[in-house]
């Protein structure tokens, strides 16, 4: 597995900017990974090596050697992640949900009010959009990876002006701001601007778009279709890599002055037609990352997503966890399982985890995805036992894995647990064999 390289400068970069230009707490990447922030070993003007700098990313996220991998494995998967960002109006709405710390009067001195999180629900879905967006903005610009965040509608401006609209959609032109009061649409990370120019232009943009308008989704789609079958296609082909597409939004495509006339089962059907495009005729996953309850919306994604492979609809975090847990309730639902879904993964398994019970393969597959596999972790003489034939020398081996772990928030019991619940699989094998 070929790992990218993040230079320690760049990662101190990004630290001391969070920490200090931004005034942010030393949590914030612990809502990220839902562990407490390992203190980092670096100083100013050390330079260390290639391995200690990924010991340090780790340790931070707090996550097992084969997660890790697996995070990584995205960079060599993935030419490029594009975000489309909902700031239409109904974006306004006070029906959202972001993470929260358990407050410090509250708090006692056991080992769960250190990693405690709930769900604030009197916020807008904007602020929880915000949130998702700017903790993607930090991960990518320290991972590297190429990202741009396109809004749907230009900020806090006439939203009959479609042709600058559709010049700021394009992620092959530049995205620098504008002249006159107009905020920039569009900003980039992990490409070659400085992580605090790129922190900063993210945290403006965010802060100053006021939601309004209409959801041009099938707009926004056309033009990236449009891009990567001209632009990308031919290198992507050669590589063998793909584009994750991240739609954060409360709706579907919805009328504005090109559509008028049409009745909403319309346009929702054009708007799943443009999803079946782009996952049947190009190398690329959608990720749908909904901020919105309304029952109707969310029923139109859920049949998409059991339609289309590569194609994952999430809730908010609190929400997916007790998805993932209808179907699969071995396993602990970590904060950054979620994140790394709103990501866009390039394994299938993330995918299944709130659609169905992973079968017995299917689980050795994932418990390897977060722990690495015998060869990665030096046990290349002992392969994992099959789960088919050796359940339990499975789940002896999976429980020895885990002992060298971090425990993890598990957001339905609120208390520290293992990732996989091994007393449960080994009392209910209702796994099914392959």
């Amino acid at each position: 597995m070929m790992m990218i390289m993040i230079s320690s400068s760049q990662f101190l970069l990004f630290l001391v900017v969070a920490l200090m230009v931004f005034g942010m707490p030393a949590s914030a990447f612990q809502v990220f990974a839902g562990g407490p922030l390992a203190k980092s070993p670096f100083s100013q003007g050390q330079k260390h090596g290639e391995q200690q700098h990924y010991e340090t990313l780790q340790k931070t996220l707090g996550i097992p050697n084969g997660l890790m991998n697996t995070l990584l494995q995205q960079n060599d998967d993935f030419s490029r992640r594009i975000w489309l960002v909902d700031n239409s109006g109904s974006m306004r709405q006070e029906d959202g949900h972001k993470l929260a710390k358990k407050p410090k009067a509250s708090a006692s001195n056991h080992k769960e009010d250190e990693n405690w999180l709930a769900t604030n629900d009197d916020v807008s879905r904007w602020s929880e959009l915000q949130e998702t967006v700017l903790l993607h903005a930090q991960l990518s610009a320290a991972l590297h990876q190429p990202t741009e965040f396109r809004l749907l509608n230009i900020p806090n401006a006439e939203s009959g002006d479609k042709k600058e609209h559709k010049r700021r959609l394009s992620f092959t032109k530049s995205s620098s701001a504008s002249t006159g009061t107009i905020v920039p649409s569009s900003f980039r990370v992990g490409y070659d601007t400085s992580m605090k120019d790129g922190f900063k232009e993210a945290q403006s943009i965010l802060s100053k778009t006021k939601p309004s308008g209409q959801t041009p989704l099938l707009q926004s789609l056309a033009t990236i279709r449009e891009e990567i079958v001209s632009d990308l296609l031919p290198q992507l082909k050669a590589d063998g890599t793909k584009v994750a597409i991240v739609i954060v939004t409360d709706g579907a495509g919805n009328h504005n002055m090109d559509n008028l006339g049409q009745d909403e089962a319309s346009l929702h059907q054009e708007f799943m037609d443009s999803i079946r495009e782009l996952l049947e005729g190009l190398p690329v996953t959608v990720v749908l990352r909904l901020c919105t309850d309304y029952g109707p919306i969310v029923d139109l994604y859920n049949q998409l997503d059991a339609e289309l492979d590569g194609l994952d609809v999430l809730d908010d975090y609190h929400a997916e966890a007790s998805e993932v847990a209808q179907h699969n309730p071995w396993l602990n639902y970590a904060l950054i399982l979620h994140r790394m879904r709103e990501m866009g993964q390039s394994s299938q398994l993330f995918d299944l985890l709130d659609e169905r019970t992973l079968s017995r393969d299917e689980l050795a597959q994932f418990c390897q995805l977060i722990f690495g596999t015998p060869e990665e972790r030096g046990e290349g003489d002992r392969p994992l036992p099959d789960p088919n034939t050796d359940w339990i020398g499975f789940l002896n081996r999976i429980q020895t894995w885990q002992k060298d772990e971090k425990l993890q928030f598990n957001p339905l019991t609120k208390k520290m647990a293992p990732w996989v619940d091994v007393d449960f699989l080994s009392l209910f094998s209702f796994v099914p064999r392959n």
